[in-house]
Formats: C-alpha cells, sequence, structure tokens
C-alpha cells in the first residue's frame, strides 16, 4: 500500500523495507512464495516496481528493534510517540545546528547511503546466485526454529548438525557444500565475521565422511570412479596458467589417461629408492612420427597385472585437439631436459610421486566444482 501510495516520490529510488518477518522479507528478496495470496501482492508489488519504474530491498530486523512499527500495528499510538519523539533534554535548538532538523536532515542522508549500500551488496551476486542463497537460507532458518536455535551466528557444532539433517535428508555433499557457502553469506549480510568451515576440525571431518559415504556401495566397500573426458577439461582449465608445476601434472594426468595407466605405473615411488630398471625414465619415452602425426612412444617396465615384468610399449598419438597428451608430454619434456631420475620431476630433481599426483588431482577437481 506505501509503495501504491508514495510510487511518485519514489520514482526511480532504492527503497528499503525493514521488516521482522523472515517470511516476508523471504518473499520480497526471492520474487516466489508457495502462499497464494503472498504470492498475488508480490506481483503486485513487482508490477509496481516495473511501471513507475523504482527499487524496493527487503531488509530483516529483530523484532526488539523494530518498536515503531509493532507499536503501530498494535494501535500503541502512545508508544510510537515516545519513540519517535526526541529527546529535548540537551537543550539543543530544534532548528539549529545539532537541533531536531539537523538530526533528521542527517538521518535521511544516511538512510539513503545506507541504502545504496545494501542494493550494490546484492547486486555483488547474481540474480540466481542470490536466489539459491535465499533458499538455503530458509531452509537453515526453519531447521533452528524446530531446534529452538538462533540462527546467527552459525558456530561450528550448528553447522555439524545442519550438515547431517541435510545429509539424512538424502542430500549430496556438494549441495550441501553450496548450502555452507549460502550460511557464509547470510553471516556477510548480516555484517558478521564469515565462518571459516575449513579450520572447524569436527565440520570437515563431518563433510569428508560424508563424501566417503557417497562414494561407497551397498558393501561398504569403497567405489573408484573412472576418469571421464569431463574430469580432463577440468584439469586442463586449472592446471593451464600453473607454470611448470601445472605442466608436470598435466603431462602426468594425459600419460595415466591416454594410456590407461594406474598412477604407480608412471609415477616415482611413495616408499624406498628409485630404480631405473623398474621405473619410468627419460630414456623409457621416445618421440616419433606415425602417418604425419607426432607419436610418443613409452616403455612400462612394470605394472600390476605384468605377473612376469616382461613390460610393454605404449604409444600415443596426437589428437589436435585442446587435449592432447603428445602436445601435454613435448611440453613438459622442454621444461624438464634429459637426464636422470624419475620422468616426472621437478627442477628441484623430487619425483612426483601417486599420492601427491592423487592430492593434486582431487584438489584440482574440487575448486573446478567436479567432486568425483
Amino acid at each position: 500500500m506505501a509503495t501504491v501510495v508514495c510510487k511518485a516520490q519514489w520514482r526511480g529510488k532504492v527503497i528499503r523495507a525493514k521488516c521482522d518477518n523472515m517470511a516476508v522479507v523471504a518473499t520480497i528478496k526471492s520474487g516466489s512464495c508457495r502462499e497464494k495470496v503472498a504470492m498475488h501482492l508480490r506481483r503486485c508489488l513487482a508490477f509496481v516496481e516495473a511501471s513507475v519504474p523504482l527499487t524496493i530491498v527487503a531488509e530483516h530486523i529483530r523484532g526488539v528493534e523494530n518498536t515503531v512499527a509493532d507499536a503501530l500495528s498494535r494501535n500503541k499510538l502512545e508508544v510510537a510517540r515516545s519513540v519517535m519523539q526526541p529527546s529535548s533534554g540537551d537543550g539543543a535548538d530544534p532548528g539549529g545546528p545539532g537541533g531536531a532538523a539537523d538530526q533528521k536532515g542527517s538521518l535521511l542522508v544516511r538512510a539513503g547511503v545506507e541504502e545504496v549500500a545494501s542494493f550494490l551488496l546484492d547486486q555483488g551476486l547474481s540474480e540466481a546466485t542470490r536466489r539459491r542463497y535465499d533458499s538455503t537460507w530458509r531452509r537453515y532458518s526453519a531447521s533452528c526454529e524446530g531446534l529452538k536455535e538462533v540462527p546467527l551466528p552459525v558456530t561450528e557444532e550448528k553447522a555439524t548438525v545442519y550438515v547431517a539433517t541435510l545429509a539424512c535428508g538424502g542430500m549430496k555433499a556438494a549441495t550441501v557444500k553450496f548450502h555452507l557457502a549460502g550460511l557464509r553469506q547470510a553471516h556477510i549480510r548480516a555484517g558478521l565475521t564469515p565462518p571459516e568451515w575449513g579450520k572447524m576440525a569436527r565440520l570437515a571431518q563431518t563433510r569428508r565422511g560424508l563424501e566417503r559415504y557417497e562414494a561407497t556401495d551397498s558393501a561398504g566397500k569403497l567405489v573408484r570412479h573412472p576418469v571421464k573426458w569431463q574430469h580432463m577439461r577440468a584439469l586442463r582449465d586449472e592446471w593451464g596458467a600453473a607454470g611448470e608445476k601445472g605442466r608436470m601434472l598435466w603431462a602426468a594426468a594425459c600419460l595415466c589417461f591416454f594410456a590407461c595407466l594406474r598412477a604407480g605405473e608412471a609415477l616415482a615411488p611413495e616408499q624406498g629408492e628409485f630404480d631405473e630398471g623398474a621405473h619410468l625414465t627419460w630414456r623409457d619415452v621416445e618421440v616419433g612420427t606415425w602417418n604425419d602425426k607426432e607419436t610418443i612412444r613409452v616403455n612400462i617396465k612394470q605394472s600390476k597385472t605384468d605377473r612376469l615384468r616382461k613390460g610393454a610399449f605404449v604409444v600415443l598419438e596426437s589428437t589436435n585437439g585442446g587435449i592432447c597428451p603428445v602436445k601435454a608430454m613435448l611440453e613438459f619434456m622442454v621444461d624438464r631436459r634429459a637426464g636422470p631420475g624419475p620422468f616426472f620431476m621437478d627442477r628441484e630433481k623430487v619425483g612426483l610421486n601417486r599420492k601427491e599426483f592423487v592430492k593434486e588431482v582431487k584438489g584440482a577437481l574440487e575448486r573446478e566444482g567436479t567432486v568425483q
């Protein structure tokens, strides 16, 4: 009603509406609601916003701070007047500097700046992300209401219990991660210090437990997911600009992927000394051509399925595409140069072993949003 009455004065402005009802705030922010009457009113508000035009920004305020509106809604006019009436005990001239008129002007200027700040804060995220964050907040606040907990700030204990609640509802680890990001954003919106989930040991172990549980079959055994083309694209995007180390990791990934090798068959040993008679060296990799295409010929001296240790040669052919094993290997060989030691090693002569490689792969896929 206020928007319709004051639309002429509010034309082209950003209006901040403070409300102590979280459901109303969520409806205005998200633009949707399951309740039919509330959804009809939201459509009317959206029509006025578009036709004037103006922008309504909803903001939650605690009930204890919303004394004037609460008193007016209960028809307690005297209470509202007592709160709104400025104190005259300081003897200041109402019309002079520091008086009521000056204070009112300062408050108006401040309110305008705060509205713009709130608007810009919202614009820091895309509309789709804001809608998803609002959805996560509604779900979390409803959970807190059922447990009779104060939503903010989110402690490690609250976050751990909430993760367990989401897991019980069948939510995947990747979606849980986004919910935690939504809770972090809620702290930023409220002006609180955002939590660092990675430094909360109990929460981190709970999330790892959920990831391991998802990766197990009905018998409780860990399932190894195959490496797919989408994973290789994610690794290429992550390591493409990572310098010499990135080129080494990318070459190792391409060799294992295109040659169908286990990581331990191409990399340095995790334990014990490096053995040139068993592990991959510079002399085991040959560059050649076949059918006018560059090739890489790799001598795999031993593998898990090669019980007699006869060895085998694997030939990689250029794909002439964005993901090319020959190109990746040649770029790394320029960095490494000929010499003794493991084939995959850095300038410090430190070999790349399976444990370190798997850690790098998992970290890259997590950063790129590919969890499996």
